[in-house]
């Protein structure tokens, strides 16, 4: 991932209960309000040839309303 440095560009947040739903691990984050929640595709270009060159991630609040990040890939 270093190799990636700052480069990275990131899809359009998706808020959809069935995409949740194909990406959620079994684990899902009790704490994570999934009703304000979002996940995000992020490419790094430069890793673009390997497994690593992408992820997704889990962004949501906790009932406190303090947002987090969770990689779900």
């Amino acid at each position: 991932m270093a190799s990636a440095g700052d480069r990275y560009s990131l899809g359009a947040p998706v808020h959809d209960l069935a995409v949740f739903e194909q990406w959620m691990p079994v684990w899902r984050p009790a704490s994570a309000d999934l009703g304000r929640a979002f996940i995000v595709r992020v490419d790094y270009p430069a890793l673009a040839n390997n497994n690593a060159g992408w992820s997704m991630l889990l962004a949501a609040p906790n009932p406190a309303g303090h947002w987090y990040l969770w990689e779900l890939r």
